[in-house]
């Protein structure tokens, strides 16, 4: 699938950052704003074009759901990304990004 048709059709709907990219029944990565930004604003890409595949970023960085919410953000910083998988038994169950771990530690909901 071409980058323009899934992120421009689907961020106007809902506030998301991130969309995990599935090939064959498994998450092989992940395409975040940040990729959109730096990879096709900047001109380093034509979205009508390029597919997903090549944009997206991989392999998928993940924590059990059971881990300390300071080990995600440690682990999100180490590694500099803004959005980190998270799994229970090894499955991906949903994401936890920089915006919720904000909202984890001023106490917003």
């Amino acid at each position: 699938m071409r980058v323009g048709s899934v992120f421009l059709s689907t961020t106007g709907l809902v506030d998301i950052g991130a969309f995990l990219v599935e090939a064959h029944g498994e998450y092989i990565g992940v395409f975040t704003k940040t990729d959109w930004i730096h990879k096709i604003l900047k001109g380093a890409a034509d979205p009508n074009v390029v597919k997903v595949a090549t944009m997206m970023t991989a392999p998928i960085i993940a924590i059990e759901k059971d881990e300390p919410i300071a080990r995600a953000s440690g682990i999100m910083q180490g590694k500099k990304i803004r959005h980190i998988a998270v799994t229970d038994k090894g499955k991906i169950i949903g994401i936890l990004s920089v915006t919720d771990l904000e909202k984890c530690w001023t106490g917003l909901k």
